[in-house]
């Protein structure tokens, strides 16, 4: 590979979990990337909105819509899809009530992708694949295949598409290259997961990491906080439950 001359890093589903948010920039800094992307939903399921809102907009990440951060900025679904439970409706307001709400026209105004030419490669951050109206995602495919993947992004025109969502990692390549980082703060183990990409002028190397961080922060202040749903949380997101 030419010699480097841009490092991007990309971070997606921070999930309101500071911990690990915290531990990823650390080493994103380390790195001496250039920029920073955050492909969708800072907030919802983790104890710290507020917070984690205050670090990214600080650190000047780059921010894109995801599905929590929508429902903050413009509400809950009305009426309420059979999908979303009325535990997840309650989290989902405890969510809202523990963010200063001078952030509700900010996050009003994330993006729902952002396209941009890097050295010279097209890349595209989203969080998930749009519906028509291109303000509401797709349903979510576990474990897409390359070609679910393909169709699912053909109205964009990219070498390279991050997104996130499900919170599994993937790195695929099909009509693009596809990353999924994996979520950084809904993890089985107490890992901050990260993409770094690092550009020359006709080629770029993907480094897909797992940052150890200490996650006794997190499960305290679910109980201290009574986030509600946390049992469920703990079980379904995190390394405990």
């Amino acid at each position: 590979m030419e010699k480097i001359k841009v490092k991007i890093a990309v971070i997606t589903d921070a999930h309101g979990n500071l911990p690990a948010l915290k531990a990823a920039l650390k080493n994103i800094e380390e790195e001496g990337c250039d920029a920073v992307y955050h492909t969708g939903d800072a907030v919802g399921i983790g104890p710290f909105p507020n917070e984690s809102l205050d670090l990214l907009i600080s650190k000047k990440v780059k921010l894109t819509m995801g599905n929590h951060d929508k429902w903050y900025a413009y509400g809950l679904p009305n009426p309420q899809p059979d999908w979303m439970t009325n535990g997840e409706v309650e989290h989902q307001k405890w969510i809202h009530n523990n963010i200063d709400p001078s952030y509700k026209t900010i996050v009003s105004k994330f993006p729902y992708y952002i396209k941009e030419k890097i050295m010279n490669f097209n890349m595209l951050f989203i969080h998930y694949g749009l519906q028509e109206n291109q303000v509401d995602f797709l349903q979510a495919i576990k474990n897409p295949s390359e070609k679910q993947l393909n169709h699912m992004y053909s109205q964009f025109d990219a070498d390279i598409i991050f997104y996130g969502h499900q919170h599994i990692p993937s790195d695929i390549k099909g009509s693009y290259h596809y990353i999924n980082p994996g979520s950084l703060g809904c993890s089985k183990s107490p890992v901050a997961r990260l993409s770094i990409i690092e550009l020359s002028d006709t080629a770029y190397r993907v480094r897909n990491m797992e940052i150890p961080y200490n996650d006794s922060e997190l499960f305290l202040e679910l109980e201290r906080r009574s986030v509600p749903e946390r049992d469920f949380i703990k079980k379904i997101f995190f390394s405990r439950g």
